[in-house]
């Protein structure tokens, strides 16, 4: 039986690989939520969402393992500087860059999809207002 912690780092790692660093359009990724990025833009969260693991007598197990995936990039800063139309395009970005990820997770064992369309809102996270975008993503596992 697969673990769906397994399969959490599996996708918090694909993502921190093609997602984050020089050259690419995310500062950081996360396997969870934090309180406060302290000015942090682009980021990228990578949460848990739910299981199902319904029963195959003829094949074994499978699970399928729901993730939200926030893309996180700011929109104005506790100074007041504002980013509003830098933060539309960063969210673009780092969306295309996600489906690519997403499009990539292929294999014998696990694939991953879109899970129905994304969200996109304004949150404040630890003084400063982001664009948030929440993609759902659905990995099916066997195992």
């Amino acid at each position: 039986m697969i673990n769906r912690k397994d399969v959490h780092e599996d996708l918090t790692s694909r993502l921190g690989a093609s997602l984050a660093g020089v050259g690419l359009p995310a500062q950081a990724v996360y396997g969870y939520k934090k309180k406060d990025f302290q000015g942090q833009s682009p980021v990228v969260l990578c949460l848990s969402g739910g299981s199902n693991r319904p029963l195959m007598t003829a094949r074994g197990s499978r699970a399928e393992f729901a993730f939200e995936i926030w893309l996180l990039a700011l929109y104005s800063d506790r100074q007041g500087s504002y980013y509003e139309k830098d933060a539309e395009d960063t969210l673009d970005t780092c969306e295309y860059a996600l489906a690519q990820v997403v499009d990539n997770f292929r294999g014998p064992q696990r694939s991953a999809a879109y899970a129905g369309a994304s969200t996109i809102a304004n949150l404040v996270i630890g003084g400063d207002t982001y664009m948030w975008e929440m993609v759902p993503v659905t990995i099916l596992a066997d195992g």
